[in-house]
């Protein structure tokens, strides 16, 4: 299943563990799997679960449950928002400006308490509990004490107080499950540990019409037991294991749940088991981790019996897997591997090992000129990931590969929240090093954020030390500008106006007229210094036909050349007067913000084009970022239009590269929010 290579005999085996297949199935009235946690895959699935379960645990051993409200308020700062700009500030004053006060009216707060953790950040608004309930906790409490994110305990007691008729936890007392070793507090049982309410912010996802709702929750951090995720439950060894496996979405998935189990007949299955996830062979990078991994446990194997030729030596996971092929052969394989994973017949050039942490290159040849398409078409949501070190790298023997520059970022900062500018530097550095700006940029002046990352990215970004120094220099250059724009803390920075600041050249490119249709008269509105394009819904339904895609293309030449939107009156006669754009020289970057509106078919151009007197300037796509959840990530397509992902948090200055049909509208569940183009050469 590892390998997700199961045989018949492996699949007869799991539907042997189904509840419901026969009369010799397990089932769940067995008093082993009584009130054990079943791990399924999805958030609602374990929230529907443990409600039930509450229930049943209540009705079973005769106990009355009691229900404990969270204690909820508006939080600092004004947070429903009407624009895509304003959504990516937060304010500074203390109260929720719409209401004047921080208390939440009855009706919304009955509605708050209503959602499921899932919703809310896994931070429960309502908690039913009896004596001997399970719960998980969900909070690092102390760990000198066992009490860690993730940890099992069952309620012993608490202490509570009445607010407005509702219940109110102040202290939670619970045992915990098989702690690492015996906790013993000062007058309480053994094992017994007190958890008091916490104040966090929690939000609601924004959906379509609905913008993304926050506000301050007090709660003891803990969740009902009767389930938990397959995320959760890892590290976990169970000698009773039910499972839920029916929504999990890939081999690993059911790995994780069903491998937690210690033995066969503790195992159960609920629901039906997907027999194609785990059959078929077919796991893509996972393959050359799983054959990494089994070279350096003969590596381990080999020293341990003192049989590692003295050559195999290295100071890090690459040169130590490079040095094994180059003594015993790319091909060489170890006893006792599984037939899914042997690369006895794969060609060399699939056999290199991973880069870790690999350097970024200060000055790269740019790649000859190559045709390219016109757009990249979204085809899936769902982008096939591969490491970029999978492509291999510099090395001291001829490498079977051709070489491929890995660009990488700045990590994110969690203290003085830096998505924002994560993204862009990222794009525009890594642009640079490429060599993108060699034939553009000299004789232009820029704004000096720009020239700063245009130096910063010729002197060399070779380490994470590099890159944060660049982000935090970019961050404060803008602070110096605009102080209220670019906040620290924790505080989500609106990227069109950092791109507003960024972009703009001193040498003027282009200016907007208003025209009266009636009159003829004309006004010069001002001078266009950059091209940064809002998501005007104009640009949408202007084209011809409401069936055809609307492209990045489309938007660049509608905006420079259509006639609206009309929000200038003549002051002759009074009749709406239309803009239109000009430009006189072509920019170095043109800049997309982007807006869905839930109906059209959007494309990202790879190329966008613009004739200026006469001249077709094209503009070649450079980077795209998005934002879901108050963060910030990126993608970056380089030359030869690889495409790479870069998120701070998660890959903090690695970038991983993309293979196959890649949706550019959306990355990991986050939409679109900006395109960025650079002036092709």
């Amino acid at each position: 299943m590892r390998y997700r290579a199961c045989t018949d005999h492996d699949l007869r085996l799991l539907e042997s563990r189904i509840v419901g297949t026969s009369s010799d199935a397990p089932s769940l009235h067995d008093r082993r799997f009584r009130d054990v946690s079943i791990i399924t895959a999805l958030n609602i699935d374990r929230d529907t679960i443990n409600y039930e379960g509450a229930l049943r645990f209540a009705q079973e051993h005769q106990r009355e449950l009691t229900y404990f409200y969270s204690v909820d308020t508006w939080p600092a700062g004004p947070d429903r928002t009407s624009s895509i700009r304003q959504g990516q500030k937060v304010g500074t004053a203390s109260t929720d400006l719409s209401r004047g006060t921080t208390v939440i009216d009855d009706t919304t707060q009955q509605t708050l308490w209503n959602l499921p953790p899932h919703c809310t950040e896994h931070h429960a608004g309502i908690l039913p509990l009896c004596l001997g309930m399970p719960v998980l906790l969900k909070n690092n409490e102390a760990t000198e004490l066992c009490a860690t994110n993730g940890a099992e305990a069952n309620v012993v007691g608490w202490t509570a107080h009445v607010r407005n008729h509702h219940s109110i936890l102040d202290t939670l007392f619970v045992q915990l499950k098989d702690p690492a070793r015996h906790i013993q507090l000062p007058t309480l049982p053994e094992n017994v540990i007190p958890i008091t309410r916490r104040a966090v912010r929690v939000s609601l996802p924004a959906k379509r019409g609905v913008p993304e709702l926050r506000w301050v929750r007090e709660q003891v951090s803990v969740l009902l037991n009767f389930a938990m995720t397959d995320f959760g439950c890892q590290g976990r060894t169970r000698p009773n294991n039910p499972c839920h496996l029916t929504n999990c979405r890939t081999h690993q998935s059911i790995y994780t749940c069903l491998s937690r189990s210690s033995s066969l007949n503790g195992t159960l299955i609920l629901g039906s088991l997907d027999k194609s996830k785990i059959t078929g062979g077919q796991i893509s990078h996972l393959r050359r981790e799983f054959r990494e991994l089994e070279i350096l446990n003969q590596i381990t194997a080999c020293r341990a019996r003192g049989e590692l030729p003295s050559e195999v030596q290295g100071d890090n996971r690459r040169a130590l897997i490079r040095a094994w092929q180059k003594c015993k052969g790319f091909h060489c394989v170890p006893p006792n591997v599984h037939p899914a994973i042997d690369w006895a017949n794969d060609p060399p050039e699939e056999l290199e090992p991973l880069i870790i942490n690999p350097p970024v290159q200060a000055t790269v040849n740019p790649p000859k000129k190559r045709k390219h398409g016109d757009a990249f078409t979204s085809l899936t949501s769902t982008a096939n990931f591969v490491h970029a070190s999978l492509l291999g790298g510099p090395s001291t023997y001829p490498s079977l590969v051709p070489s491929v520059r890995i660009p990488s970022g700045p990590p994110w900062d969690s203290v003085n929240w830096s998505c924002a500018y994560d993204s862009i530097v990222s794009v525009i550095a890594n642009s640079v090093v490429d060599g993108y700006l060699t034939d553009i940029e000299p004789g232009r002046t820029v704004s000096p954020a720009m020239a700063m990352i245009i130096d910063r990215a010729k002197a060399g970004l070779r380490s994470a030390s590099d890159w944060i120094a660049l982000r935090n220099e970019f961050r404060v250059s803008l602070q110096r500008l605009q102080p209220s724009s670019f906040p620290s803390g924790h505080s989500v920075t609106s990227l069109s106006e950092i791109l507003d600041y960024t972009l703009p050249e001193q040498s003027l490119l282009g200016s907007a007229v208003s025209t009266c249709g009636f009159c003829s008269a004309t006004v010069q509105n001002h001078d266009i210094h950059h091209v940064s394009i809002p998501p005007y819904s104009c640009f949408v339904h202007n084209t011809e036909s409401r069936d055809q895609p609307v492209s990045t293309n489309n938007i660049l030449n509608q905006y420079l050349g259509c006639v609206g939107p009309f929000i200038l009156h003549c002051r002759l006669c009074r009749t709406p007067m239309s803009v239109r754009r000009y430009l006189y020289a072509p920019p170095m970057f043109v800049a997309f913000e982007v807006q869905h509106n839930g109906t059209d078919t959007f494309i990202i151009s790879d190329s966008v084009e613009h004739t200026i007197d006469n001249h077709l300037f094209t503009w070649r796509l450079v980077g795209t970022v998005y934002l879901g959840s108050n963060h910030f990530t990126c993608r970056y397509i380089d030359q030869r239009r690889n495409i790479w992902y870069h998120d701070g948090m998660t890959t903090t200055v690695s970038c991983l590269r993309e293979h196959g049909d890649v949706d550019l509208t959306m990355a990991m569940d986050r939409p679109l929010s900006h395109a960025l183009y650079v002036l092709a050469s």
